[in-house]
């Protein structure tokens, strides 16, 4: 009889700690502006057109991203921001031939006009600076990246976060030249575009290597997802779509993303992909900003380590390939078991392109179990099998 309590106790003493209260991270958050100023999950993407607005918005996604066209930009975004109540990263900067030909002092002079003649407008979330892809070992074209990130703080009183897109081969060792003046850091993630299609372990190492620059530089900085919408390879089959998208946004989000960019939402000419491509993504967006609120649990979640994954079949390990043709390998299945709240959440992608089984240990026996993305009741994970490129998510809550 002794033994019989004193075994119960230990497993509601477990259970306990397995539940306890996650910390508060957005308290002082202002529920109103987008992260990393506020707590709304970013999920926008570029050039969204304006007849898609409404939709987008309906779909969960939180702001717009930035459009292209001459400098200083046009009101008209910004106009249909405040139509629409999104928020907006808006486009400053300078021609890339003023930056490469040194001209940084008037280039930099360009940008403070430019924040200065819509800094009032609340629209603005964030500050897009551009040339994009500035290189590091240009002497004018870093130090433009220096000066103008540092003039458009000093100018804003609001000092809203900047970002300038870097190119998708980047490394976390040329992230920290670029990151260092950075509030965002956020190169591309396009899978398809870089040769990666069938290695989209390749998402896992690029968020990777900017949540490494970010702690090495600048560990305020918020890492983005820049994801694609671009073409469909040759050769693929246009059903992978959704599988495709889901894969890589949960793959950087479970990698330490802070949120979604997507280029491009734009409607270009030959790519007949458009509507399934949309369809996908704000399928996902309704699951991080719609009633199960997973973009708060990414964005302000507690770590743990209390639950264990085991490798039971299919590949443990898959091949990248990257710049200049050099191999690396990468944990075929990545996941992350966080807190929020009352609740624990875990989040399991397998970058395979093959199944992966998998035995999940460590969660208690009353936690009740449901679907993190639909909210409906499931069985606990204990054995699963991921299909290729498969992402799955459980909410635990005390029994």
């Amino acid at each position: 009889m002794t033994l019989l309590l004193l075994a119960l106790l230990t497993t509601a003493a477990g259970a306990a700690d397995f539940f306890r209260p996650a910390p508060d991270l957005a308290a002082g958050c202002d529920p109103k502006l987008v992260y990393p100023q506020g707590r709304i999950f970013p999920f926008g993407g570029f050039s969204l057109p304006a007849d898609l607005v409404a939709q987008a918005k309906a779909s969960g996604f939180t702001m717009l991203g930035p459009y292209y066209g001459a400098l200083p930009a046009a009101t008209k975004e910004l106009d249909l921001a405040a139509q629409q109540g999104l928020p907006i990263a808006w486009r400053v900067g300078a021609p890339k031939e003023m930056v490469e030909a040194g001209q940084v002092e008037a280039a930099v002079a360009m940008v403070r006009e430019q924040v200065q003649a819509v800094m009032a407008r609340p629209e603005i979330a964030w500050w897009y600076l551009t040339p994009e892809e500035l290189r590091h070992w240009r002497k004018s074209e870093i130090e433009f990246l220096a000066q103008a990130s540092e003039a458009i703080r000093q100018t804003d009183p609001r000092r809203r976060p900047v970002w300038m897109y870097d190119p998708n081969h980047r490394d976390a060792a040329a992230l920290q030249h670029t990151g260092r003046h950075l509030d965002l850091i956020g190169k591309g993630f396009y899978a398809n575009i870089s040769g990666h299609r069938s290695q989209r372990a390749w998402i896992g190492w690029s968020i990777e290597q900017q949540v490494a620059a970010a702690k090495a530089v600048r560990p305020t900085a918020a890492p983005l997802a820049v994801t694609e919408m671009y073409i469909l390879p040759a050769g693929s089959d246009p059903a992978r779509i959704p599988a495709w998208v889901r894969h890589d946004v949960y793959a950087s989000l479970v990698g330490g993303a802070k949120g979604v960019m997507i280029w491009s939402l734009a409607r270009r000419k030959g790519f007949d992909h458009h509507a399934p491509y949309l369809e996908a993504y704000q399928a996902v967006a309704r699951e991080l900003n719609g009633p199960a609120q997973l973009g708060q649990v990414f964005l302000f979640g507690e770590p743990r380590n209390d639950l264990r994954l085991t490798h039971l079949n299919g590949p443990e390990q898959v091949e990248v390939t990257l710049a200049g043709e050099s191999k690396t390998t990468r944990p075929a299945v990545s996941w992350l078991d966080t807190a929020y709240g009352t609740d624990r959440y875990l989040f399991v992608v397998n970058s395979a392109e093959e199944p992966v089984r998998l035995r999940v240990e460590g969660l208690p026996a009353e936690a009740k179990s449901a679907d993190a993305m639909s909210g409906d009741a499931v069985a606990p994970p204990g054995e699963l099998e991921l299909a290729p490129l498969e992402v799955r998510g459980w909410r635990f809550s005390a029994g």
